[in-house]
């Protein structure tokens, strides 16, 4: 039988179990946390934007960012996740993989993970539940794993 770990996460948190026989409870074995995921806009931002000048005449005008800081927070703790998953993957700690994110994070998620570690994928499950109970969890689940 091969090996399964399922990730339910968000972009705040990250949650690995491993299933038990078919139908039977979930035991966690590790649990990521995005800090910056908590923190206001203003706190993860400490300076204005810079300034440009115009390209014609004498104005000057703040310079926009193109990303906001909650999303390259979001980005920045998937790729941590990502790379968690790709290491265990080559040590051999998985064959395969759940994932079980919000659509947003679950496309993040897909990013940060390698082609080789991307086929050990064997369901997708777009919903957040990573603040329920294993127990509750494992009702969102296929009955096989």
């Amino acid at each position: 039988m091969q090996k399964t770990w399922v990730l339910i996460a968000d972009s705040e948190y990250a949650r690995f179990f491993e299933p038990g026989p078919a139908g039977s409870q979930l035991n966690e074995f590790r649990a990521m946390v995005c800090p910056a995921a908590r923190q206001s806009e203003g706190e993860l931002v400490s300076d204005r934007p810079g300034r440009a000048f115009d390209s014609k005449g004498r104005g000057r005008h703040a310079m926009e960012t193109h990303e906001d800081a909650k999303d390259a927070a979001a980005r920045k703790f998937a790729g941590a996740v990502g790379e968690f998953i790709d290491n265990s993957f080559k040590r051999g700690r998985f064959e395969r993989l759940v994932l079980v994110a919000p659509p947003a994070f679950l496309g993040l998620l897909r990013k940060s993970i390698g082609d080789q570690t991307s086929r050990s994928v064997c369901c997708e499950i777009d919903k957040n539940v990573v603040r329920m109970e294993a127990k509750e969890i494992r009702t969102h689940l296929p009955w096989r794993l």
